[in-house]
């Protein structure tokens, strides 16, 4: 049997400081109040840090980056209360920067498709990777990078005015559809940014493309003893 629990532990906290469990004409009442522990908001993972995105207009791989990882690092019970995390693609930013901010011809165009014309676009997604063993991630990471499996993808459609920091207000392109995937303690899943550019374009050294993936972690429970 497989049972859940902690995604809904803050409004279960806010629902029981509220709760009444007698009849309506009773004489004496109980109050519940539930309290948040702080490992109920502690993610127990790595997140990834900041990556580098290699363009190179020309080449056979234009637009790639070195795979990111989220890992898990919950101890594995057997599925014994064994924490799961839901790692999900929710949007992102993407700023492109002419190297001449002041000819109208050397702007940058983002698309889902390059157009046949001399402009200068380009193409990317955003993919979240299967779930790998994270002794894989560091022992066998080169044929792991080769062998990318997608689970999720989020295709970038439009340009940002700025990045995604994760400490301001900043507005992103938030994701339509759900691109959560899964890891299990022990396991990590990686993403990864690759795309085309315009050939056919004249592009110029210092042109720039910053892509900032948005991801919302979730947390869950499983297991037969949870109550």
């Amino acid at each position: 049997m497989k049972n859940f629990k902690k995604v809904s532990a803050v409004a279960m906290a806010m629902a029981l400081t509220v709760a009444s469990a007698v009849p309506a004409f009773a004489v004496e009442k109980a109050t519940y109040t539930g309290t948040l522990s702080s490992e109920d908001l502690t993610i127990n993972m790595d997140l990834p840090a900041d990556g580098t995105l290699t363009v190179k207009p020309f080449a056979g791989t234009q637009i790639s980056t070195a795979p990111l990882y989220f890992t898990n690092n919950s101890e594995d019970t057997n599925g014994v209360e064994d924490v799961i995390y839901s790692v999900n693609l929710a949007g992102y930013t993407c700023v492109a920067t002419p190297k001449d901010t002041t000819d109208k011809n050397a702007a940058i165009k983002v698309a889902t498709t390059i157009p046949a014309d001399t402009t200068k676009t380009f193409s990317a997604t955003i993919e979240l990777g299967n779930e790998v063993s994270s002794d894989a991630v560091t022992s066998d990471a080169v044929a792991f990078k080769t062998s990318f499996a997608s689970a999720a993808a989020l295709n970038i459609e439009r340009l940002s005015t700025a990045s995604y920091d994760g400490k301001t207000v900043t507005d992103y392109t938030k994701s339509a559809t759900d691109s959560a995937v899964d890891v299990r303690p022990g396991y990590s899943i990686p993403f990864r940014i690759t795309g085309k550019m315009n050939t056919k374009a004249t592009w110029a050294a210092g042109d720039k493309i910053v892509v900032v993936p948005v991801f919302s972690v979730d947390v869950s429970v499983t297991g037969s003893a949870v109550q």
